[in-house]
């Protein structure tokens, strides 16, 4: 019986696009084939538009059907601040409609005016260098490049790109508020795990442009979402140590450019967050395609007894498994270090590729 199963990339050397868009209609201001830096601009957006409900009759002390004809504006114009939408014909008594702010007029109803305010698009940056290979109509574009990917667990949902400093000795290393300073500022840190509070504080302080982790305990989860820079955890929140590959590749890439995109895990569109390290390759990379669990394949388990422990198959049992809890799920055999081995849910699995 095979099993579909979430998978976690760990590749020294991959081809990857990524799609960097918006979720509502924009402007995308880059062309395909264009090179882009991670502080480019790929697209903008109004995401938060204000709207105001102008009441042209009230303001006029007319009924609405009146003010109807007194509208000097049409759906879809753009006003500028202080432009008139409305004023009555008497010379004598002359009252006018002003308009309050810049904006596109919406709607025209009962006496009604409703205009978007106009305001500041918010920029999308690429965040992963690279070349634009496709364009996302009025939303974005999909980015192509190679080099080093790790991908993780938790993102508290933002990115950014920078030098990556690993400032722990193993991947169990605990990262403490001494070992941060402002020759740190502007660096993405690489540390086993953090209980600390402070470090997060300090980190602000410094200005640090992201944190990469192995995992925080659950009462710290907060204080990360809130963090104004990246925090990614590569196991998930407790007191687990960052996993061999995850910490052997970024432990040789001290020094190097990286793109930190923590964006939250999307089982559905099978985004995770990561960290991305541009290199050059030779030859033709082809993306990593998803897959059934098979044996060999290197694992680690998502849950308790043997959260955060890394394995390969044995085999993938041919039927559902009967746990000790009564449930019958898909199962496989996994090896872990020491030859000790056990039967996992499929679902408790994540692929390490």
């Amino acid at each position: 019986m095979s099993g579909l199963v979430a998978a976690s990339y760990i590749l020294p050397l991959t081809l990857i696009r990524r799609e960097r868009a918006f979720p509502v209609q924009g402007r995308v201001l880059v062309r395909q084939g264009e090179t882009v830096n991670p502080q480019t601009v790929v697209a903008e957006a109004d995401l938060a538009p204000e709207h105001v409900l102008l009441n042209v009759a009230a303001a006029l002390g007319v009924p609405p059907q009146k003010a109807a004809s007194l509208l000097q504006c049409q759906e879809g114009e753009r006003l500028t601040e202080g432009d008139v939408i409305a004023e009555t014909p008497s010379k004598l008594f002359r009252k006018t409609f002003r308009s309050p702010a810049s904006g596109t007029v919406v709607m025209l109803q009962g006496g009604k005016v409703l205009l978007r305010k106009e305001k500041d698009a918010t920029p999308l940056r690429a965040v992963y260098p690279g070349t634009v290979v496709d364009i996302v109509e009025d939303r974005g574009v999909v980015i192509e490049n190679t080099g080093a990917l790790v991908q993780a667990a938790w993102g508290n949902g933002r990115s950014t790109y920078g030098v990556l400093r690993v400032v722990a000795d193993s991947a169990d290393a605990p990262l403490t508020s001494d070992r941060l300073d402002v020759s740190l500022r502007g660096s993405i840190l690489v540390a086993g795990r953090c209980t600390e509070e402070e470090v997060f504080a300090l980190a602000s302080e410094i200005s640090l442009r992201g944190l990469v982790l192995g995992s925080i305990p659950s009462r710290l989860a907060g204080i990360a979402r809130k963090t104004p820079f990246p925090v990614l955890l590569t196991e998930g929140f407790g007191n687990l140590p960052m996993n061999a590959a995850a910490f052997e590749l970024l432990g040789t890439s001290d020094g190097r450019e990286a793109s930190l995109n923590a964006q939250p895990y999307n089982f559905h569109r099978g985004t995770r967050p990561e960290v991305f390290l541009p290199l050059p390759a030779s030859g033709q990379l082809i993306p990593p395609m998803p897959r059934e669990l098979a044996p060999d394949d290197m694992v680690r388990v998502v849950s308790a007894p043997h959260r955060g422990e890394i394995g390969y198959v044995v085999r993938v049992l041919s039927e559902p498994h009967k746990f000790p809890n009564g449930i019958r799920a898909a199962a496989a055999v996994i090896r872990f270090a020491e030859e000790k081995q056990a039967i996992i849910p499929v679902a408790n699995l994540q692929i390490i590729r």
